[in-house]
């Protein structure tokens, strides 16, 4: 046994010594969406595009084994559109609402990286994930309701418009979204010898982000990103 302990202390000595450890910036694109759901009912959103940029550092534990934590921002939200018919006997009509919602988070992932090959190969292949931590630091929020009316006696068009900042806390009663998430990334791409990198991303939260709420009624984030990044100091 002392022999054991004394070898494995002597291995991660050793690894410890020869760590390489890294870092460089990241930028994507990202598309994001919410779960959402009010009163039980899932309401249909769809994929907003975005940016995710930041930094990451890379450190290695073992040959094909890394430890990447990172800083990124990223403006999650939501688009939606939904076209209503309420036409009468005599008129046609048509009702079209729309939404836009931008949210803007500061994330920490922390993922753990498999990497192909060794160091010294021309291109590895990367794969892992890991937990993510996020504060919302502000948003806004942009709706439209569009109410088309055709007839004999012609066609009118009116628009109403909200445009508002979205409010970050736990009050139910007057904030729009929760002030932390924390969820999962799960990642994999390629890195090349010079220390360019791509990779793809997917997302997950686990908190609910809708102040107050509970089972049936929650916000979640969720998206993708395809990102281009660097490693200085390989």
């Amino acid at each position: 046994m002392k022999r054991f302990l004394i070898t494995t202390a002597a291995v991660l000595a050793g690894s410890a010594a020869f760590a390489q450890v890294s870092a460089g910036p990241e930028i994507g694109f990202a598309l994001n969406n919410y779960g959402y759901r009010i009163d039980g009912d899932k309401i249909s959103t769809h994929m907003k595009p975005g940016i995710r940029v930041g930094g990451v550092v890379d450190i290695m534990l073992l040959r094909n084994l890394y430890l990447q934590p990172g800083l990124m921002y990223n403006n999650r939200g939501y688009l939606y559109k939904e076209v209503y018919d309420r036409s009468t006997a005599f008129s046609r009509i048509t009702v079209t609402d729309r939404a836009n919602e931008t949210a803007h988070f500061l994330e920490m992932p922390i993922n753990l990286l498999y990497k192909s090959g060794s160091p010294k190969s021309p291109a590895r292949f990367m794969i892992g994930g890991g937990p993510y931590f996020a504060a919302t630091l502000a948003g806004r929020y942009k709706s439209s309701t569009t109410t088309r009316i055709s007839n004999e006696a012609g066609t009118t068009e009116t628009t109403s418009r909200i445009d508002d900042r979205l409010y970050v806390g736990n009050d139910s009663r007057s904030d729009d979204l929760r002030p932390f998430d924390v969820g999962m990334n799960f990642n994999m791409g390629v890195q090349f010898y010079s220390g360019l990198y791509l990779r793809g991303n997917v997302g997950i939260g686990f908190a609910n982000m809708l102040p107050g709420g509970d089972a049936n009624n929650y916000i979640h984030n969720w998206g993708t990103a395809f990102s281009v990044g660097y490693l200085f100091g390989r």
